[in-house]
C-alpha cells in the first residue's frame, strides 16, 4: 500500500516563512477566509451558524468572512446568510479560477476557516484548503477530525466536532491575539515548506508506479 497525500505544490505557494503580520489598527476589520467547494458536506451552513453566534451572541463585529468557491449548496448558503441577517459580515465571492487573485486573497486573510463537520467522508479526507492556508502563513480554525489534525499539527486551533460555540470562541481567540495568529501561521508555513508539499510527496507516487511495473 502506498499513501500519496494531496499536498500543495511548493512552487505555487505563497510561503510567507513566518513573516510578521503587518500592524493593524484596533478598529480595522480582520478577514476570515473560506476557500473551497460549497456542497452540503463542506459545512458552509455550519460556518454561517457560527458567524451568527459571533455577531449576535458574542457581539463581535470586527471581522468580515470571505467565502470563495462554488457548488451545489451556494444558493442555499446565500439564502441562509440572508435569513441569519449576516449580509454585513459575509461576502460570497463565487468561483475564482485566476490563481494570482486567489493568492492575493490568501495573503490578505487573517484566519483560515475549515468548518467541515464530522462524517465518515470528512473524517479521513485531506482538505487542500487547510494546507493552502498554512502555506500562506495563516492560522487555521477547524473541527478536530483525524486527517485534519494530522495535516495541521501545531498550526491550528482544533475544536471538538459539533461544538459550534467552541468554534466561535476559537475564532475570537485568534481575532484578539495577533501573536497567536503569528505563531500558528509560522508553524503552518514551516510545516508546508519542510514536510507537507507535493515535491516531497511525488516520490511516493513514482515509487508506487515503480512497484507496479516491476
Amino acid at each position: 500500500i502506498f499513501i500519496v497525500r494531496n499536498n500543495p505544490l511548493l512552487s505555487d505557494c505563497i510561503l510567507t516563512k513566518g513573516k510578521n503580520e503587518p500592524a493593524k489598527s484596533s478598529n480595522k476589520k480582520l478577514t476570515l477566509l473560506f476557500l473551497g467547494s460549497i456542497n452540503p458536506q463542506d459545512g458552509v451552513d455550519v460556518l454561517l451558524q457560527i458567524i451568527h453566534h459571533l455577531v449576535y451572541v458574542l457581539a463581535r463585529r470586527n471581522f468580515i468572512c470571505l467565502i470563495i468557491g462554488d457548488g451545489d449548496y451556494l444558493d442555499s448558503a446565500k439564502h441562509l446568510s440572508r435569513e441569519l441577517n449576516l449580509l454585513e459580515y459575509v461576502d460570497f465571492k463565487g468561483k475564482i479560477t485566476d490563481r494570482e487573485i486567489l493568492k492575493q486573497y490568501l495573503a490578505s486573510a487573517d484566519i483560515g476557516i475549515e468548518p467541515a463537520p464530522l462524517n465518515e467522508a470528512n473524517k479521513y479526507s485531506t482538505f487542500i484548503k487547510v494546507m493552502e492556508y498554512m502555506a500562506a502563513g495563516k492560522p487555521v480554525v477547524a473541527f478536530d477530525l483525524v486527517e485534519t489534525r494530522y495535516s495541521v499539527a501545531r498550526a491550528a486551533l482544533l475544536v471538538p466536532p459539533r461544538d459550534h460555540e467552541g468554534f466561535a470562541h476559537a475564532i475570537v481567540k485568534l481575532l484578539d491575539t495577533a501573536l497567536l495568529r503569528e505563531k500558528l501561521g509560522k508553524a503552518g508555513s514551516e510545516r508546508i515548506e519542510k514536510e507537507m508539499n507535493w515535491e516531497k510527496e511525488a516520490s511516493k507516487l513514482t515509487e508506487a508506479y515503480a512497484a507496479l511495473f516491476l
